[in-house]
Formats: C-alpha cells, sequence, structure tokens
C-alpha cells in the first residue's frame, strides 16, 4: 500500500481520536479530514484495519470505558453510555457484555479475574502499528492442514501479549534459555506453544507457554521434559517479520482483525510458532511462521 495511503489512515485515526467524546463522529468528517471520498476511504479503512470506521469507534469508546470502570475512574453508567455515544444505559451495557463479556457493573467492581479477552481491547492505532502491517507480517495466512504431533520441552505461565501489563517477554525468553541449556541447539527446527493455562491460572489473561521440539512419541521424550500432544487439522498460517519485540503487534492484528472476519473458528489446540534458522530475534529480517488452530 502506498506510504500516503498510511499516512492518511494515521491522520483520520487522530483525529478520530481527538474527537472521541464527541456525539456525533461522522464517516464524512473523518474521510474529509484523511483527505478521502467517504466512499474510497469507507474502503481504505476497512482494508487496512480489517473492520469499518463505525465499528473502529464503538470499541474504542468501549475500551476507554472498560479501562476507566477498572480503574474506578468512571462515572455513573447512564453518563458514561452518553459519553460513549450510546443512547440509552441499556443499549450500551448490551454492547459491552457483548465485546468483554461482562457487564459494566461487573467490570467497575474490578474482580480479580476478569473474563475478558484481551484482543477484545482495542487500543489506539499508532504509526509503528500501521508500519507493521505493511511490512511485519502476512496479512493473508496461508491455510494449511497438518497431522498431530508430540512436542517436548519446558513451559511456564505468562499473562498475555495482549494485555496492558504483559509479561512475555520476561518470561518466554528466560524459558528458551532454559530450554537450550538443558537440551542444546540441536534441533533444526523448534516450536514454541502457546495454550490455557488450566490450573496454573490466576487471572483470564493468562496463558501457557512450551519451549519445546517434536519427539516421535511421549515415550521418546527425555526425561524432565513435559510432553504437548497438538491435534492435527487446518492452521492459518502466518509469517511474522522482523524483531521479536513486535510480536504483540502481530498478534493483534490476528486475534483483534482477522479472526473476528475470517469466518474461521478457534480450534481447541495450541498455537504454534515454528523457529528455524530464519529466526534472529533482533533482525529486521528475522521470520517466524506463527500457526493458529482453526474450523
Amino acid at each position: 500500500m502506498p506510504p500516503s495511503s498510511v499516512a492518511s489512515i494515521q491522520k483520520a485515526v487522530d483525529f478520530i481520536e481527538d474527537r472521541l467524546a464527541d456525539e456525533d463522529l461522522s464517516l464524512e468528517q473523518v474521510a474529509r479530514a484523511a483527505g478521502y471520498s467517504s466512499w474510497h476511504f469507507q474502503r481504505l479503512f476497512g482494508a487496512v484495519l480489517g473492520q469499518s470506521l463505525k465499528d473502529y469507534i464503538r470499541t474504542r469508546r468501549l475500551t476507554g470505558a472498560y479501562e476507566a470502570l477498572r480503574a474506578g475512574a468512571a462515572p455513573r453508567l447512564v453518563e458514561l453510555a452518553l459519553d460513549c455515544g450510546f443512547e440509552t444505559q441499556e443499549s450500551f451495557a448490551r454492547a459491552f457484555k457483548q465485546l468483554f463479556g461482562m457487564t459494566p457493573g461487573a467490570c467497575r467492581k474490578g474482580e480479580a479475574v476478569a473474563p475478558c479477552h484481551p484482543a477484545a481491547l482495542k487500543p489506539r492505532i499508532t504509526p509503528e502499528y500501521l508500519d507493521h502491517l505493511f511490512g511485519g507480517l502476512t496479512m493473508t495466512p496461508e491455510m494449511i492442514d497438518r497431522g498431530e504431533m508430540y512436542v517436548a520441552g519446558l513451559s511456564a505461565t505468562f499473562v498475555s501479549a495482549l494485555a496492558p501489563d504483559t509479561n512475555n517477554m520476561q518470561v518466554i525468553p528466560k524459558l528458551w534459555d532454559e530450554f537450550l541449556a538443558r537440551t542444546g541447539p540441536a534441533h533444526r527446527t523448534s516450536y514454541g506453544l502457546v495454550y490455557g493455562a488450566g490450573t496454573h491460572k490466576t487471572r483470564a489473561d493468562e496463558l501457557r507457554y512450551m519451549a519445546g521440539y517434536e519427539v516421535a512419541s511421549p515415550e521418546a521424550a527425555p526425561a524432565g521434559l513435559e510432553v504437548k500432544h497438538v491435534p492435527g487439522g487446518k492452521f492459518a498460517r502466518f509469517v511474522h517479520k522482523g524483531k521479536i519485540a513486535n510480536l504483540p503487534m502481530t498478534m493483534r492484528y490476528i486475534m483483534g482483525s482477522w479472526l473476528p472476519k475470517c469466518g474461521y473458528t478457534l480450534r481447541n489446540a495450541p498455537e504454534l510458532e515454528v523457529y528455524t534458522d530464519k529466526f534472529d530475534p533482533d533482525s529486521d529480517q528475522s521470520e517466524l511462521p506463527i500457526l493458529i488452530p482453526v474450523d
């Protein structure tokens, strides 16, 4: 996509962010600020961000409401509903629960575990994120079928990369260091598995990560390593390009933009990161395939 188009989207996003509290934020206003006709801008915005302008504004307002409620800084719910552009508190509450899996009242109470997937939160679009979309990942995945496999390795619980207080960059590199120190770097292909934390979970946005390599069977795993079964089936294969520090932007696009619109649903299987000799955590030329299990 031409740099001018990306710049126009960023100009539109900045225009929106400065006016999120306005009751009337129309397509015509935003398109004019971006320098496009309404028709052309609507197509461009949807192609870039994976959702309509109306949905983007709605989810940004609801994300602001979620953050204010969790922080205990929100006004009365009826006022919050009006600030988010809803005509009634009831319509606001329905939209809020549909997006976050909890009512505004429950969110205000601040339970220790909030049933909200981090991808439901819509952070502000930044120039870095837009640059990443057009140079740092494959936006349209390859759909592939894989057979089942077993992975032997070490695992740890971490807070999702999509959460505001993620600790993935503290937990996962340390886990890989421990795994490689124990097994050595002899395996040409290694796998990072991301799956539900199960009994290890203390909050909704915690996940489990395994650093490992494929083994022929559970019995073939070396002593001291865990074994995880990866069911066969369909996967959407994306490629994350560039530094590993930018991986959260790739995952936000996949889970927050691609998945809700793709027509597939997540399958109950681990997500796979495939580490080959093309991976270099600090290189702009690094490539890391990401396989998302879908039905």
